[in-house]
């Protein structure tokens, strides 16, 4: 079959940020680092996917092309529930972490290449409803400094978001000041939605929620 995989591709992708724009409630990140992989058949048809790699993209890599390639070379592209399963399986016990975010590369890839071989978009493959248009929100409004947020959640509206999420981090009290603050400059309009990255325990989100 030409269809089959041929090739498994870890591409390894770093940027450095400016300090500042993107603190969460885990600290500072100073550099935006992405894992692309590129999934080839033996036709020549390649699909791409990505993943957010946050702790060590040479491990990421090292993942994708020591341990889960050779679970997919050789492989049919629709076969994709049983290739993720087999992904899956390459540690045994409870798996997560950077094998998921690893995986998900490697699925979305598949599923490029599966739209490219039928010649239709991903979407209709995964069950369509028929939109043409979905909303989009603005992510990650620092938990840093308040004049670089405020810049970033204007610069949202400016380009036409009308939901926007914000960092958030200890305490309760900084957290509301910080949400009172951005919708006072967002306005009424404007949706608003928060991110904590899993800084508290159950308490403080339901306080912060409600």
């Amino acid at each position: 079959m030409n269809d089959t995989i041929r090739a498994v591709r870890a591409l390894p992708i770093e940027a450095p940020l400016d300090p500042g724009e993107q603190v969460t409630a885990f600290g500072p990140r100073l550099n935006a680092s992405a894992l692309l992989v590129e999934i080839e058949t033996r036709d020549g048809v390649v699909g791409y996917g990505e993943a957010l790699a946050r702790y060590s993209l040479r491990s990421y890599a090292s993942l994708v092309e020591d341990l889960l390639a050779p679970k997919l070379i050789g492989r049919d592209p629709f076969h994709v529930e049983l290739l993720w399963q087999d992904m899956l399986r390459v540690i045994t016990g409870k798996a997560g972490g950077i094998l998921l975010e690893a995986i998900s590369a490697c699925d979305i890839a598949i599923w490029d290449v599966m739209g490219k071989l039928a010649n239709r978009p991903v979407h209709h493959l995964l069950g369509s409803m028929g939109r043409e248009r979905v909303a989009a929100y603005a992510s990650s409004i620092t938990w840093g400094e308040e004049s670089v947020a405020r810049r970033q959640v204007e610069g949202a509206i400016a380009a036409g978001f009308r939901s926007i999420k914000i960092k958030i981090g200890p305490s309760v009290e900084k957290a509301l000041a910080r949400a009172r603050a951005v919708r006072e400059w967002a306005g009424d309009s404007i949706e608003l939605t928060a991110d904590g990255n899993w800084a508290s325990d159950i308490d403080d989100p339901l306080r912060i929620g409600r």
